[in-house]
């Protein structure tokens, strides 16, 4: 195809004579000379709604969500990417729905496999594993290092104790 795309660039031959020598399909060799479609690879199925670099962040923002101790499920995800698409003025996404789409969710696991949806734990296992030593220590760690993150570890005034409901105390770091 590169060969036959740089003949024909050169003048060497036309689009038709270049198709048949190097036999490589012409309409697929036109698209390419005219730019329409970029590069030798084999790309085959629609392009992703969000671009690949977009969608590196939203990954990062679901990571950090969920070491924060907050896993989305698949719904919460796909209401995620929906703002998220929104917000990087994407419109793709069915407005009357406001959410991204089942095949979107399959596609964007698929091509994440490092990310997982785990089902979270009940609450009673949670408390009979979490009430030991390492543990506790662990948790505590984690908080200190977010709060450094944030940078408010030594600034006491900007801590606050609040009602606890809804919280969740326990985090499944990856």
């Amino acid at each position: 195809m590169k060969m036959a795309l740089e003949a024909c660039h050169s003048g060497e031959c036309s689009i038709n004579q270049a198709a048949r020598i190097w036999q490589v399909p012409r309409a697929t060799l036109q698209l390419r000379y005219k730019g329409i479609v970029k590069g030798f690879q084999h790309a085959s199925g629609r392009k992703p709604v969000i671009p690949s670099e977009a969608e590196e962040e939203l990954t990062r923002l679901l990571c950090d969500l969920a070491s924060r101790g907050f896993p989305l499920s698949a719904k919460m995800v796909r209401d995620v990417a929906f703002q998220f698409a929104n917000k990087h003025g994407i419109a793709d996404f069915s407005a009357k729905k406001g959410t991204a789409g089942y095949d979107w969710m399959h596609g964007f696991m698929r091509r994440h496999p490092n990310l997982s949806m785990k089902k979270p734990e009940a609450l009673s296992a949670a408390h009979a594993s979490g009430v030991n030593r390492p543990v506790i220590e662990a948790w505590f760690a984690h908080l200190s290092e977010f709060l450094m993150s944030l940078g408010i570890k030594d600034r006491p005034t900007n801590l606050w104790n609040v009602d606890e409901t809804g919280v969740q105390d326990f985090f499944v770091p990856k």
